[in-house]
C-alpha cells in the first residue's frame, strides 16, 4: 500500500479533498530525519493550519514519512492532534540489541549493504518481504510485487533504502 492508496481512500471515503483538508508532504532522502522535519514538515503543517484554521492537525506518516512524522510529534506534541503510523520505515527502538545492532551496521558497510540491496531489491525480494506480512498470502499478487519491486530500481534507491542503516544516528529520537 503506497501514500496514493491511502490518499484515494481517504479522498474517496471520507470526503478529504486535497490541498483543502489533505495535505502531502515530500520525503528528501538526501536531507536527515531532522532537516526534512525543517524544510518540509513544518512548512506543511503551518500551511494546513492556515488553509484549515485549526491550531492542530491530524497527521499520516506513510513510510519514511512516519519516522519524520514521529521525529516531529515527539518534539513537538502540542502540535499534533492525532499522530498515525502506515508501514513506518527507519524508526529504531532504544532497545536494540547487540545482535540487530550489529546486523544495522553489517547492512550499512558499502560492500555488504549494497550486495544485500542487490539480492533483494527485485521482484524476488519484494515478493520475499510481503509473503509473511500477509495473513491471506493470495493477497501477494504479481501487481502488488511490482508495485513493491519499481521503487527499488529507480536511480538513488539503494542510498534511499540503505539510508536508515548508513545512518542511525539521524534516526533515533532525541530523548
Amino acid at each position: 500500500v503506497g501514500w496514493k492508496h491511502i490518499k484515494d481512500i481517504l479522498e474517496e471515503n471520507y470526503g478529504y479533498k486535497l490541498n483543502r483538508d489533505l495535505f502531502t508532504v515530500p520525503y528528501d532522502w538526501r536531507k536527515s530525519v531532522k532537516d526534512t522535519v525543517n524544510a518540509y514538515l513544518i512548512p506543511a503543517i503551518n500551511h494546513a493550519k492556515q488553509s484549515t484554521g485549526h491550531e492542530k492537525v491530524h497527521w499520516v506518516g506513510h513510510s519514511m514519512g512516519g519516522a519524520t512524522s514521529l521525529h516531529f510529534a515527539h518534539a513537538r506534541p502540542e502540535r499534533i492532534t492525532t499522530l498515525v503510523l502506515v508501514d513506518p520505515s527507519g524508526i529504531f527502538a532504544d532497545n536494540v540489541g547487540d545482535f540487530e545492532r550489529m546486523l544495522y551496521r553489517l547492512v550499512g558497510t558499502p560492500v555488504v549493504g549494497d550486495f544485500m540491496f542487490g539480492l533483494f531489491a527485485n521482484s524476488f525480494g519484494a515478493k520475499q518481504s510481503l509473503i509473511p506480512t500477509y495473513y491471506d498470502q493470495s493477497k501477494v499478487t504479481d501487481e502488488l510485487i511490482e508495485q513493491f519491486a519499481k521503487p527499488l530500481r529507480s536511480p538513488g534507491a539503494a542510498w534511499a533504502y540503505l539510508s536508515p542503516s548508513r545512518r542511525p544516528h539521524e534516526f533515533l529520537l532525541d530523548k
